[in-house]
């Protein structure tokens, strides 16, 4: 947020309260919910691995995304992606 902020030049408290208005939500949490978007799509081609994923995200390591997945999703990344290809293969 502080990059965003400085970037449009506007003060990091500033930034956090217009986005918070216009979103109704905290900017560190849509960065998790777009970062989930994008983690289900790359999820679809297999030759991505988890790790990869994560670190293509941002995350600093593929526990750290498992956890976040899982926080949104209900379940961790791997059973999201076993489902999805039993959901398939039906």
């Amino acid at each position: 947020m502080k990059d965003v902020s400085e970037t449009i030049n506007i003060s990091y408290y500033y930034f956090s309260k217009l986005f918070k208005q216009r979103t109704n939500t905290n900017f560190s949490e849509y960065l998790h919910l777009r970062r989930i978007e994008l983690a289900k799509k790359y999820m679809d081609d297999p030759s991505f691995s988890i790790s990869d994923i994560a670190y293509k995200l941002g995350y600093e390591n593929q526990n750290q995304f498992s956890r976040v997945f899982k926080r949104y999703c209900g379940e961790y990344p791997t059973i999201y992606r076993q489902n999805k290809i039993d959901t398939s293969s039906s």
